[in-house]
């Protein structure tokens, strides 16, 4: 369903991705991986289509398109929804009022209630939208959000960082069930607790690791998490120079 060929990105002129490649079919999860800074939210940016990343090289194919040069209007009507990393509060909407904005663009939230069931969102209708609440509120409320526009692919960024354990067990169940549904799952996670917990249920179907803005690894998540406590990210890196890997 999706496929990144040969990825070079720019941000303000600097280079930050080089030469990324990966492809993921419909109802896959896969995790991106990384150190600050290596890359995983500018390749989820601009798979998405936000203004500021450049593609200087390489391909983004969704359903055999090349969409590198689609804006992101058309990507999202096609399904590719960015859940952000730090949304930001609202203090004129309530979550209710943008609910019912957004049914009336992707229907009727009762068609989703399983999720705002899992994430416990009900108890913020009637508050202003991320305003005065805790990290893991606000990640379950842009999580729902999300799967409010009905993703075919959901892209991720650390829905995980900052929350407590009981947040980080919904958004496991949140992610089994985008699965079971055919939705294709970019995530990107530092977070080892829910990270194994996915492994150990087999619901992850492939880790990339990306150091510096290329792929230093890509493969089984089991075998990706035991090469991290080994070697760290800068150990697999070395290895990727050393067999000659992009």
């Amino acid at each position: 369903m999706l496929s990144v060929r040969d990825l070079v990105v720019e941000v303000e002129g600097r280079r930050i991705l080089q030469g990324i490649s990966m492809d993921i079919g419909p109802g896959e999860l896969h995790v991106i991986m990384g150190p600050n800074g290596a890359g995983k939210s500018t390749l989820l940016n601009t798979i998405a289509g936000l203004r500021h990343y450049k593609v200087v090289s390489g391909s983004i194919i969704f359903q055999g398109i090349n969409i590198v040069n689609k804006p992101l209007y058309e990507r999202a009507r096609s399904g590719i929804v960015l859940a952000h990393q730090f949304p930001p509060a609202l203090k004129g909407l309530t979550l209710r009022e943008l609910v019912s904005a957004m049914e009336r663009i992707y229907g009727s939230a009762r068609d989703v209630e399983w999720a705002a069931d899992i994430l416990d969102v009900k108890k913020f209708m009637d508050r202003p939208l991320f305003v005065g609440m805790s990290g893991g509120e606000r990640k379950r409320v842009e999580l729902y959000l999300t799967i409010l526009q009905r993703p075919r692919v959901a892209l991720l960024d650390e829905p995980d960082s900052g929350v407590d354990i009981e947040t980080l067990e919904r958004i496991e169940e949140v992610l089994v069930e985008l699965k079971k549904r055919g939705v294709l799952v970019l995530l990107v996670s530092h977070t080892m607790y829910l990270l194994e917990r996915l492994a150990a249920r087999n619901i992850i179907d492939n880790v990339h690791v990306i150091v510096a803005g290329r792929l230093a690894a890509s493969g089984d998540p089991k075998k990706i998490f035991e090469m991290l406590k080994e070697a760290g990210f800068q150990g697999i890196a070395e290895g990727a120079r050393v067999r000659g890997d992009d």
